[in-house]
């Protein structure tokens, strides 16, 4: 078979490969966005939130949780970016999630297809401020 046909054989199929890929990334980040902005958190986790924040209105604990599917979508959005916690009620929605570790795990799975990892900044206040900068 002819060397030139070859290559331009397997530059085309390289080509075609290219854009499946990117086509099914889409595809899956699509899928993956839908599911979070659908998912029903937990009911014990807005219970949880209550007994952090009695002060807050059922409204303002829905708003919580919100900003906390936000967080969700921005991380599924740009993957390899470090985003902050826009507030501690909302960090502390999130470290009420990972308790509950089942549901946090299947919902991780769903929605980023791996377990999403927990990476405090304690003490790193330039971290901190560079993750809130971000978000």
């Amino acid at each position: 078979m002819n060397p030139v046909l070859v290559f331009f054989m397997l530059i085309v199929a390289f080509i075609a490969w290219v854009i499946y890929r990117i086509r099914r990334g889409k595809r899956e980040r699509e899928a993956r966005r839908l599911f979070i902005e659908q998912y029903p958190f937990p009911r014990v986790l807005r219970f949880k939130l209550e007994q952090a924040y009695p002060h807050l209105s059922h409204e303002q604990t829905t708003m919580v949780l919100e900003g906390l599917r936000t967080w969700f979508r921005m991380i599924n959005e740009h993957r390899r970016a470090n985003f902050g916690m826009p507030s501690v009620a909302v960090d502390t929605a999130w470290h009420e999630f990972i308790l509950l570790t089942q549901q946090y795990a299947d919902f991780c799975q769903q929605a980023f297809g791996k377990f999403l990892h927990h990476a405090p900044t304690h003490g790193d206040e330039k971290a901190k401020r560079d993750g809130l900068a971000r978000t």
